[in-house]
């Protein structure tokens, strides 16, 4: 009897089944899904919070390195320069294309995904299997939401409910006529399409933020600069043509900011375009927005001998010289290009 009941009972799982279950639990777990979201909500926090290394340094090593340096001089009088190396190897500092927050969005969109695919079935039973017939227990009047009518036909609650649009269903079970009302039973599945959304807007910020290419350019009226590193095929470059701010001169308040904006590759202008805030160029998958502007003064540089070593305008991205008129210094653009 003991040999049996031994063999009566079910084996137990493996290691790896007890392991699927328990991530299979984890993953269908509304708590879960909110501890992934509030760790995401304090990465973000710390992007928000702590400086970040712009777009642009991570386009040469010698970028990489100024735009550290200044992260350094920002941090290191609070932290120390082993605190802030330390973050830096965190990634702290750029938050938002760090192994951890990408690693963060993976997880929370797998999560998200499990849970629907785990979901999905019942919700479609809710709403696509009817039960008309119901017991006796179920219309006792002293339950919430019910109600006791005498005197009606069945003809009748059938127009009427019809009548508010409702779907009706009808069945008669040992002389008894069951007729169940409805109407809007598929919102229920309303549900996964905002999962739907949710998972392709984690998915476009996982791809955004691995794939994407987000940077301000400053270009002085009259040069030209790269949008992608040295070396990239195709390489687009673009030349700030001219630059106007009517007003700005008169009033400090500029009515408006124009860049006539050319785009260059493989050494041929491929676009053109006079851009402005809301109105940009788009060319070669990328879209070249006017964000900005400021001085730009020129500048001769020569040596003792007189001989010029520079001569050109200097966007002053760094520091500010109210001394320096716009009236008689070149303009300088900024121009943020995104990838499209």
């Amino acid at each position: 009897m003991t040999a049996w009941a031994e063999s009566a009972r079910p084996p137990k799982p493996d290691v790896f089944e007890r392991i699927g279950r328990t991530v299979l639990r984890l993953f269908t777990s509304v708590d879960f899904a909110v501890v992934q979201i509030i760790v995401l909500i304090l990465l973000a926090v710390v992007g928000m919070t702590i400086r970040q290394l712009p777009s642009f340094a991570f386009r040469s090593v010698g970028d990489y390195q100024n735009a550290m340096a200044d992260i350094h001089a920002r941090y290191d009088p609070v932290f120390g320069r082993g605190v802030v190396d330390a973050l830096e190897r965190l990634q702290v500092f750029q938050v938002f294309t760090s192994t951890w927050f990408t690693l963060g969005l993976v997880v929370l969109v797998v999560s998200i995904v499990v849970c629907t695919l785990d979901r999905t079935p019942r919700l479609y039973r809710q709403a696509a299997e009817i039960r008309v017939v119901q017991p006796d227990p179920f219309y006792d009047p002293t339950l919430p939401d019910r109600a006791a009518m005498t005197g009606m036909a069945a003809a009748d609650v059938r127009s009427a409910l019809r009548g508010q649009r409702f779907g009706v269903r009808e069945a008669e079970v040992d002389g008894t006529r069951y007729l169940y009302g409805d109407r809007h039973r598929w919102t229920k599945l309303a549900t996964l399409m905002t999962h739907l959304g949710l998972i392709l807007f984690l998915i476009a910020g996982v791809v955004t933020s691995r794939l994407g290419d987000e940077q301000g350019l400053v270009i002085a009226a009259g040069d030209s600069l790269t949008v992608q590193p040295i070396g990239t095929p195709g390489l687009l470059v673009v030349k700030n043509y001219d630059f106007e701010a009517p007003g700005f001169a008169e009033t400090g308040q500029a009515s408006d900011f124009t860049t006539d904006l050319g785009v260059f590759q493989d050494g041929r202008e491929v676009a053109r375009k006079t851009i402005r805030v809301n109105d940009p160029l788009a060319v070669a998958g990328y879209t070249f927005h006017q964000n900005g502007f400021g001085p730009a003064p020129d500048l001769l540089i020569s040596d003792t001998a007189g001989k010029p070593l520079w001569d050109g305008p200097v966007p002053l991205t760094d520091q500010v010289t109210p001394e320096v008129s716009p009236v008689t210094s070149a303009a300088s653009c900024t121009v943020c290009a995104l990838p499209t």
